[in-house]
């Protein structure tokens, strides 16, 4: 087997593997970007330590008639040879039974790199789509559709009957949709304390503009009275769902309009024959509730084995350890949940 990288468009970096006779067993495209590894408490960053992050979604795309997992380690062995300097590994959205997952666990690629998990393994939720909302709604407990449905008849109550469902898949929607979403993405807890939301900027744009352009965005708003009130941002590809990026205005949290919005979206899915809503990275109880099935998936960095890292992850291995055992004392007296709602209710006001 050879192993092969080039730079393609933009900041990709792609590593093929090949067998004696050139036909391709392996394809892993790296985004290679700049970005921080931090000492973060309490979801504040302390310190960043910048990096050139060789980004990997999920794992290679794998072929041939070769053992995968023999093939995914030698494609790392060839990324290692490239991360130099401050250069540095990390996959995203790793699932741990898959090839890339299990080498990761294993003794052979400790040898070339340090292994840092980057936030607890979570179980991706998935939602295998039947034919009707009926079918969907048997497959949730029954607690589960009994707020589905109060929740949705509240809201109607509530508003008259004046709810609808925008949608916007093409090019031309694209910037009067970010105009939309960021208006209930600047009311929400995450864009006025930690900086976080959508925004209608020009690298969005462009990004939404192209995706649209191939047919694959899918992105909703609910409507409440005339006013957005919640949104989706995702992808349609292949008779699957990516729901990327959700919010909702919390002056509206009372009436559930996130849930009210994903019993909208799962009825328009299923009119397409979509087969599957993928809720992404991360977890909670409201995705598994709303889920039919998950798999387990982690995040990781894979930093090169040489002195400068280890003393790194030493010193980062230090710190997780110290907050852990603060946390376990915050956590007893509920010390972060009264912070967290003190700065949700003023991000409210």
């Amino acid at each position: 087997m050879q192993s092969k990288a080039r730079t393609g468009a933009g900041a990709v970096r792609i590593y093929v593997l090949l067998d004696p006779e050139e036909r391709l067993l392996g394809y892993a495209p790296f985004l290679v970007h700049s970005s921080r590894l931090s000492f973060s408490y309490a979801g504040y960053t302390l310190y960043g330590y910048p990096v050139s992050r060789y980004s990997l979604t999920s794992q290679p795309l794998l072929n041939g008639p070769y053992d995968r997992e023999e093939i995914v380690m030698a494609m790392l062995s060839r990324v290692r040879k490239d991360l130099v300097g401050n250069a540095v590994a990390f996959g995203l959205g790793v699932s741990v039974d898959s090839a890339l997952g299990r080498v990761i666990r294993s003794a052979e690629v400790r040898k070339l790199f340090h292994v840092m998990q980057h936030g607890p393994q979570y179980q991706r939720r998935l939602l295998r789509l039947p034919q009707n909302l009926d079918k969907y709604m048997s497959l949730l407990g029954s607690k589960t559709r009994q707020d589905l449905r109060r929740q949705e008849r509240r809201l109607l109550k509530e508003t008259g009957n004046d709810v609808r469902l925008g949608i916007y898949g093409d090019p031309e929607s694209v910037s009067s949709f970010l105009d939309t979403v960021q208006t209930v993405s600047q009311r929400t807890y995450q864009w006025n304390q930690l900086g976080m939301g959508i925004q209608n900027r020009e690298s969005t744009r462009v990004h939404l503009e192209n995706v649209a352009r191939k047919g694959w965005l899918r992105g909703y708003v609910l409507y409440a009275r005339g006013a957005p009130v919640a949104y989706m941002v995702g992808y349609l590809y292949r008779s699957t769902y990516y729901s990327e990026s959700i919010g909702y205005d919390p002056n509206w949290a009372e009436w559930s309009v996130g849930n009210v919005l994903h019993l909208h979206v799962v009825r328009d899915l299923m009119e397409r024959a979509t087969e599957w809503f993928d809720f992404m990275y991360g977890d909670n109880s409201n995705k598994e509730r709303l889920s039919s099935d998950s798999r387990t998936e982690g995040n990781f960095y894979l930093l090169p084995r040489t002195y400068g890292w280890t003393v790194y992850v030493s010193a980062h291995r230090a710190f997780d350890a110290t907050t852990s055992s603060m946390n376990a004392v915050l956590d007893h007296f509920d010390i972060k949940g009264r912070i967290r709602r003190f700065l949700r209710r003023r991000a409210q006001r």
